[in-house]
């Protein structure tokens, strides 16, 4: 008799183990339904968006937010990156974003941004670069050391 009882209340708390974790686990308060990403530039916000991995109707607990922060941080305009799994259904995306201190200029009409940092950040078009200091230079881009005193 104890042990068709003890049978019973395992097989009880099984069933609401299991019910328990599909509800914590593979409910849809767990799914991804919204991407926030604050701290960047449109332009920034829209290439990280189309770095993320995760995308909707991913739980959140299958979204690995160190892989994905590595993989924004890959982007030349991200300085860092947090990212937090905010529940019900949310990943915020909260970006420092690179300023461009200066522009750097190769003498062929090849221009970059560079932060104050010393840091190359990317492309700059000749309409963005009116507003920075320009240094002009052959080799201003592989010298870190001739940028860095001129910075």
């Amino acid at each position: 008799m104890k042990i068709i009882k003890f049978s019973l209340v395992l097989t009880i708390l099984g069933i609401l183990g299991m019910g328990l974790f599909h509800a914590f686990f593979k409910s849809d308060i767990t799914k991804l339904s919204e991407i926030q990403i604050r701290g960047a530039s449109p332009e920034t916000e829209a290439r990280l968006r189309l770095r993320l991995k995760s995308k909707t109707g991913t739980s959140l607990w299958e979204i690995p937010a160190k892989i994905e922060a590595d993989n924004l941080k890959a982007d030349p305009w991200v300085q860092s990156v947090e990212i937090q799994k905010r529940f019900p259904g949310a990943l915020r995306v909260l970006v420092n974003e690179r300023k461009p201190f200066a522009v750097i200029g190769n003498g062929d009409g090849q221009f970059k941004f560079v932060d104050e940092s010393n840091f190359v950040i990317g492309k700059a078009t000749s309409n963005q670069i009116g507003q920075y200091p320009i240094l002009l230079g052959k080799n201003f881009e592989q010298q870190l050391e001739l940028r860095a005193r001129t910075i």
